[in-house]
């Protein structure tokens, strides 16, 4: 057997050298491969139980075989390398951990951390923060933390932002992945979190699905650094915790969530049958698939399921430390002690299971007692003012209807007498309820003082007030049978159908509301059979030919209004109305023209004119005037031909019945004024015979004039 010793010596302050004692040892372990120590290696792994004989054995074939480990941990490709650091990094998973592997760990770091300050030729920044994570996981998994790793920090911190600026950008999802590394770890500064983080927050996350591996790591980031490393929160730039706090508020869903095993399927069955919610939630990174969030109690099924042996903190444990931080309590559940149990009442019966659906219930019932006055009290103010609406807005509409139409109408739906009756029983419930609890409250306001009978005598009315809503609580419970128990009615149920049934009703009195109000905006028959006085306009059925292009088929009656007489006719002011149009084939062609004395007055025989029945006295003066299709058939002859030249058709098949309304004042007449009296007269003998008889002339003037109608572009 080769005796080989190995010797650490201090070069410089905080540094390893390693020297070999014998030439004899390194030749004989020069003949070892890579291969051949991995496998070295991995047979030490074993975590059965070794007699002391064997560990001792081994420990010697580790030592002799020390000096090529370490060069192998020098030299050689960068994979390579990591790959037997890793293997050497196991050997601290090893129960008792019997064999020295640290110093191979040491003199990795020592020899990596020469050249740190560089990128090597080809490598990338995303390799560089690759071969840093598997590092730290390594001294992770060997249980050391020394303090040469805050050189890997400070290089993360100092070398990482002058790569980024010679163009090395740092990808975000690599960037993401090594700073939950550090932090899951515990191998972290403030410093390189802020970098790491800084190079993240280049990249949108609109662009990250809420279900993708970013978002979960950065979840993960956010709520350590919420909870478990506060120092390093405190530090962070303002960017950075913008950044988190924009994470934290993101929608992140975990597909798990929705996976039920046997256990979670099972324990939320059971668990509903007792009145537990038993929801889905998603809490930062962590699924919740059997909890309450509004008493934030949380059921964690936890199946069998293998760990890597040597973890600081099991996952679910840290799950559990993180929602018990946050204000929420975790009940583990183990699958194995779940099939242990062989029937229903068993689970029930089970200690941790019987304690938290105990408790449950009972802060379930007196949440419910304690919350019912308030409850009670906001009910009924709702109720309050839905009786006060609805009985306004149906007095509004029952004002505008004559006497004789409003039992018509409160017979022509059945919603008006059911809405009768649900008003008329809404307010009984308001007179029952409502004036006791202001006689309470003015009571209890006014006897308010300070002193301990007082108090005493306030404690105990609310006991009462609470066991008269925990009375009523049961009641709403076991539904008929109160009457037999003698139990008081449930007044907060009461409050809650009446405002239900107004609820209810809602719709429906809408809907037919506004089927009278449109049914009587129709016509308004009354209106016209006040007014005598409007002389009605006969109705001419047209033969055929009388309208241009329209031929015998389908032609409707035109209502053509009674002649006037030739006074009334001179009554109106003089305008005239002239056709104008830009078509080319009316560039050449001399348009006609109408005066308002060839229109026609307005009738109000359909209700689709566009006349008003109702006229304010300012418009008594004015003349109604029509221009429509009659007026151009009869007195405008004009034709407008058809695309493609294939005939003309005449211009009033462009014009609808009542085309233009015009309101025009009536021509008044100028009679002489108190000035044109007093002017100058005659000379004596100098009489005209042209003004022996003069008469009194109608001077017309121009007048102002209103039109509304469609404007039909023509051409």
């Amino acid at each position: 057997m080769l005796q080989i010793s190995r010797v650490v010596r201090l070069v410089l302050p905080g540094r390893l050298a390693f020297r070999q004692a014998s030439a004899r040892g390194a030749a004989a372990g020069a003949g070892a491969s890579r291969d051949e120590l991995r496998n070295l290696v991995k047979e030490l792994h074993t975590r059965e139980t070794v007699p002391e004989e064997e560990v001792e054995a081994r420990k010697q074939r580790l030592e002799d075989a020390s000096p090529q480990l370490q060069s192998n941990l020098i030299q050689g490709e960068m994979n390579d390398r990591l790959s037997l650091l890793k293997d050497l990094a196991d050997l601290g998973l090893v129960p008792g951990k019997p064999y020295p592997f640290a110093v191979f760990l040491l003199a990795f770091l020592e020899e990596y951390i020469k050249g740190i300050e560089a990128l090597r030729d080809g490598e990338t920044t995303s390799q560089r923060a690759e071969e840093l994570r598997k590092i730290l996981l390594c001294f992770h998994r060997a249980g050391l933390a020394p303090d040469r790793l805050k050189l890997l920090y400070g290089h993360i911190e100092n070398d990482f932002p002058r790569f980024e600026a010679v163009g090395a950008i740092l990808p975000m999802p690599t960037a993401v992945l090594l700073c939950h590394t550090m932090l899951s770890t515990g191998l972290s500064t403030a410093g390189a979190v802020a970098v790491l983080l800084r190079a993240a927050l280049r990249e949108p996350l609109i662009e990250v699905a809420d279900d993708a591996q970013e978002l979960r790591l950065l979840k993960t980031i956010e709520m350590l650094i919420r909870v478990d490393f506060l120092h390093t929160q405190e530090q962070l730039p303002p960017e950075v915790a913008e950044y988190l706090s924009l994470v934290r508020n993101l929608r992140f869903y975990d597909r798990e969530l929705r996976r039920d095993t046997a256990l979670s399927y099972q324990l939320a069955f059971f668990l509903r049958k007792h009145g537990f919610p038993a929801k889905r939630k998603m809490l930062g990174p962590y699924p919740l698939k059997v909890c309450d969030p509004l008493e934030r109690i949380n059921f964690e099924p936890l199946e069998e399921r293998p760990f890597r042996a040597g973890l600081l903190e099991l996952p679910l444990a840290r799950k559990k430390r993180h929602l018990e931080a946050v204000g929420w309590r975790s009940i583990e559940v183990q699958a194995g002690q779940w099939k242990s149990l062989p029937g229903y009442e068993a689970k029930v019966r089970e200690d941790p299971l019987r304690s938290v659906l105990g408790l449950f219930e009972a802060a379930t019932w007196i949440g419910e007692v304690l919350a019912r006055s308030e409850e009670k009290d906001n009910e009924l103010s709702m109720l309050g003012w839905s009786v006060t609406s609805v009985t306004q807005s149906i007095r509004t509409f029952s004002d505008n209807l004559p006497e004789e139409d409003r039992q018509y109408v409160f017979t022509s739906n059945q919603v008006f007498p059911q809405l009768a009756i649900v008003l008329k029983s809404a307010k009984q419930v308001l007179e029952k309820y409502q004036a006791p609890m202001l006689e309470d409250q003015k009571i209890v306001q006014e006897k308010q003082s300070n002193g301990f009978r007082a108090l005493f005598s306030n404690s105990m009315k609310q006991g009462s007030r609470t066991l008269q809503e925990g009375l009523e609580a049961i009641s709403s419970k076991i539904g008929r049978a109160s009457g037999i128990l003698r139990l008081p009615e449930d007044e907060l149920g009461n409050i809650r159908q009446a405002n239900s049934d107004i609820s209810r009703l809602l719709p429906q009195l809408q809907l037919a509301i506004s089927a009278l109000s449109i049914r009587g905006s129709k016509r308004q028959a009354e209106t016209m059979l006040e007014r005598p006085q409007v002389q009605r306009c006969r109705t001419v059925q047209l033969g055929d030919g009388d309208a241009a292009g329209t031929g015998n088929s389908g032609t409707s009656p035109e209502p053509l209004a009674a002649p006037q007489s030739s006074e009334e006719v001179n009554k109106r002011p003089l305008l005239e109305l002239k056709l104008v149009s830009e078509a080319h084939f009316a560039s050449d062609t001399e348009l006609p023209c109408l005066t308002t004395r060839d229109l026609r007055p307005v009738t109000a025989a359909s209700t689709a004119s566009l006349e008003s029945e109702e006229k304010s006295e300012s418009s008594a003066a004015q003349v109604r005037l029509v221009l429509g299709r009659q007026e151009l058939r009869d007195k405008v002859t004009l034709n407008v031909p058809k695309p493609g030249g294939a005939g003309s058709l005449p211009i009033s098949r462009f014009v609808s019945r009542d085309h233009l309304q015009i309101d025009v004042p009536e021509a008044q007449a100028h009679l002489p004024t108190q000035d044109s009296i007093q002017m100058a007269t005659l000379a004596w003998g100098n009489f005209d015979d042209s003004q022996e008889t003069t008469e009194l002339c109608t001077q017309l003037e121009k007048v102002p004039s209103d039109a509304s109608g469609k404007t039909e572009d023509l051409t």
